[in-house]
């Protein structure tokens, strides 16, 4: 090898090491610069795929002309598929028609965003969705869209509902007939609702931007600035009057009612108020002032306090003895102080409410109540409130009794009232202990008793000898088998007849009574027909109640067979309708008969004059008899007080259950239930009937 291509030789050797290693710095390089690539788009991937906001990627389908015929929808996120209850895997490639059912919904928007790369934000309701998107449509590259979007369906239903409550107040501030207005801090109308027109002449335009001091008569100007200057301090102002200026230069007396608006954070940005012409009450009170003298004396005489209301509790009058009772002028307090405030604060909404029932309707709420009355001297008192509305105004009149010292009186009553059922308790123990020693008497009168039961038992056939031979002698001498008899001389024997036929009924009620009680008295019992002995009784007292206007009504089934008593059964049902007939002067007497769980269920109701609870007691004792007392057009009621008392012992004799329920001046019910079939009860000896 020859000296210069040794020399070549070398320089290409040279040459190629350094080639080598330029191509490996190349090679690191390019490595270093793929793997900041991938993990760029790693970045990216995962800002796409956790974005809150669903993300979908479109490319746009143009025809021969370039005009937008439809789009793909080539990649979506996982808030896209959630959004859209998508799945992209059933999405991802297939074009909006598709996925739109023939639809591609905004097309020319979405378009105009890819061929122009202007991006474009709106907010539309998709059908398909039933839902209000907030879109951003974006160009990515030249022929694609992007939209970033979220579902904003709840805010704008938020917004609908904010402007319906909008709008209901703004109906509201523009259909009542007070001034509403709003004050920016300088002083100046922000806003005042319609109503300034008829009140004062001004249209709501001429208000906006004028100082409040513009519509006052000059004598107001200086006392409300200050107002409106310690509102603005935070003070709470009261209601109070001034008089604003009518556009035709007269004045207008309105009352005042202002408070604080308020920005975010809780500072006051202005004041809102509301102002009520109150014209109409100023004559009115100009009409009374001039024609009061001779009520001014009554009310200022009357020796109790008094005081006149205006709509919104302003006490507008007050006499001399409200000036004592609350320890404030008349100068302090009419037109300045309401009477709610010398109310105790748990009387408070209690006595709003009822003046608030009191404007709508006056007689919704009581006219006489209790409530506690609280001083200057925040001395407490109990006051007797009576209140009215004054006819044809707004206004009312109250007046008001001190009670405190019968409140006191009644405290000390009570106490005295402990006191005395304690004493009633230490002596209801010592009777007690004489109850003891009383029950042997008790038990030997009991033995007596039935000793007399058995006496007059016994002596059933004298007693009623005599009286069935007076009744058929004088049955004779009445039917003239023994002679032509005068008409007082029928008259009389009439009356004898009668008299006896009633001792004769007492005789055998006090000798039916006497058996039973003696235990003498077997129960006869056979198969009958209740029904058909209901229709009899209802028969018996057709005529009696008919005399009386009374309609007797049944409700019966049309044939019911029972074995039991049949006479002491049809003695009970007498017995209660007879009562009935007895005491009811107008209305009807209902009869009714049910058949349950094996026995049958009768009940009497009337309409008559019905018992007090505290005589319910008397009734089933034997001779007790209610007496009604001073009730118009209701006689004196004969009796002997026996016949619930029979009914009852028939009641135990048969073993069924009678029982009353009365309501003082509207009538009574008695209610009877006997087994259908009658059975001894167990253990008194005696065999089941059969």
């Amino acid at each position: 090898m020859t000296e210069d291509e040794k020399k070549y030789r070398d320089h290409l050797e040279e040459m190629l090491e350094k080639r080598t290693a330029e191509l490996k710095e190349e090679i690191a390089e390019r490595k270093n610069a793929e793997k900041k690539l991938l993990e760029s788009e790693k970045k990216f991937r995962d800002l796409f795929e956790n974005m809150m906001d669903g993300i979908v990627l479109h490319r746009l389908i143009v025809d021969e002309n370039g005009n937008p015929v439809d789009y793909i929808l080539e990649k979506m996120n996982a808030a896209a598929e959630e959004i859209l209850s998508w799945k992209r895997e059933n999405i991802e490639g297939k074009r909006a028609s598709e996925v739109y059912n023939g639809d591609t919904p905004f097309i020319e928007r979405y378009a105009k965003v890819a061929q122009t790369g202007k991006s474009k934000y709106f907010i539309d309701y998709y059908p398909g969705f039933r839902k209000w998107y907030g879109i951003m449509s974006f160009c990515p590259e030249k022929g694609y869209f992007a939209n970033v979007f979220r579902d904003i369906t709840e805010q704008k239903q938020a917004e609908d509902v904010l402007r319906k409550s909008e709008e209901k107040y703004r109906i509201l501030t523009e259909t009542v007939p007070d001034i509403i207005f709003t004050l920016d801090r300088k002083g100046r109308f922000t806003y005042i609702n319609p109503a300034c027109e008829n009140i004062v002449g001004y249209s709501s335009q001429e208000f906006l931007g004028h100082d409040f001091t513009e519509v006052l008569a000059p004598e107001y100007i200086d006392i409300t600035t200050d107002r409106f200057k310690r509102g603005l301090a935070g003070e709470k102002i009261s209601l109070y009057e001034v008089e604003i200026m009518h556009k035709d230069g007269r004045k207008v007396p309105v009352e005042l009612n202002v408070t604080s608006l308020f920005d975010e954070d809780g500072n006051i940005i202005g004041r809102l108020g509301v102002a009520r012409d109150v014209t109409e009450s100023k004559q009115i009170q100009k009409v009374l002032r001039e024609s009061e003298e001779p009520y001014r004396t009554i009310f200022e005489n009357t020796g109790t306090a008094m005081v006149i209301l205006e709509e919104y509790k302003t006490i507008s009058l007050a006499n001399a003895e409200f000036e004592r009772l609350s320890g404030y002028s008349r100068k302090e307090i009419e037109g300045k102080k309401k009477l709610t405030g010398f109310v105790v604060e748990e009387y408070l909404e209690k006595m709003k409410d009822y003046h608030e029932q009191r404007r709508v309707d006056p007689t919704s709420a009581p006219k006489i109540y209790e409530f506690r009355f609280i001083d200057r001297k925040v001395n407490i008192r109990d006051i007797l409130l009576s209140i009215d509305v004054i006819p044809g105004t707004k206004m009312s009149v109250a007046s008001l009794l001190d009670i405190t010292e019968r409140k006191k009186a009644e405290q000390e009553l009570k106490k005295q009232r402990t006191r005395l059922e304690e004493l009633v308790k230490e002596r209801t123990m010592e009777l007690k202990e004489k109850t003891l020693s009383l029950k042997d008497t008790n038990n030997k009168l009991e033995k007596l008793c039935r000793q007399k039961s058995m006496f007059i038992a016994s002596m059933s056939h004298e007693l009623r000898t005599p009286l069935n031979s007076i009744i058929g002698f004088t049955g004779i001498i009445l039917q003239g088998k023994s002679g032509e008899i005068s008409e007082e001389q029928r008259k009389q024997l009439t009356m004898v007849k009668n008299s006896a036929k009633h001792l004769l009924a007492l005789i055998n009620d006090i000798i039916d009574i006497s058996k039973i009680e003696a235990g003498k008295i077997e129960p006869i019992i056979a198969n009958f027909n209740l029904s058909s002995i209901m229709h009899e009784v209802k028969e018996s007292f057709r005529i009696a109640a008919a005399e009386k206007g009374i309609e007797i009504t049944m409700e019966i089934p049309e044939s019911l067979v029972i074995k039991s008593d049949e006479r002491r059964v049809e003695q009970v049902i007498m017995n209660l309708v007879s009562n009935a007939v007895k005491f009811t002067e107008r209305g009807e007497i209902g009869i009714k008969m049910v058949r349950k769980d094996g026995k049958v269920e009768i009940s009497v109701r009337d309409t008559g004059i019905g018992i007090k609870q505290e005589d319910m007691d008397k009734l089933f004792k034997p001779f007790s008899q209610i007496y009604i007392e001073n009730i118009e057009g209701m006689p004196k009621q004969e009796g002997t007080g026996l016949g619930l008392y029979l009914s009852k012992k028939n009641a135990d004799l048969l073993n069924y259950e009678i029982s009353a329920a009365s309501e003082f001046g509207k009538g009574s019910k008695f209610v009877f239930s006997l087994p259908l079939i009658y059975e001894e009860e167990e253990g008194n000896g005696k065999n089941t009937s059969s």
